[in-house]
């Protein structure tokens, strides 16, 4: 879990640092430029953008709201366990 909080701030701190989506309102074109999802890119061969998306922010709320909930999982996963070790068992 916290690969993915590394990841997700460097990807924002990346997209913002190369002029990709703004923090505040950003427009369409800023948010397919950052790798957002968009059916008829990855018709096209854009296959990248599933998972790219993953990555992509709609303003500085929607990324601290994604990170504050990472992180809560990550604490919840502590005192519950991963649940990968009960699946093949």
């Amino acid at each position: 879990m916290p690969l993915l909080l590394v990841l997700h701030s460097g990807v924002a701190v990346r997209c913002d640092a190369a002029g990709g989506a703004s923090w505040t309102d950003p427009s369409l074109l800023e948010l397919l430029r950052a790798g957002a999802n968009h059916g008829p890119y990855v018709a096209q061969g854009d296959w990248w953008r599933l998972v790219s998306c993953a990555f992509v922010h709609i303003g500085f709320a929607h990324f601290m709201v994604n990170m504050a909930s990472l992180f809560a999982l990550r604490i919840v996963e502590s005192f519950y366990g991963s649940g990968a070790s009960c699946c093949c068992t």
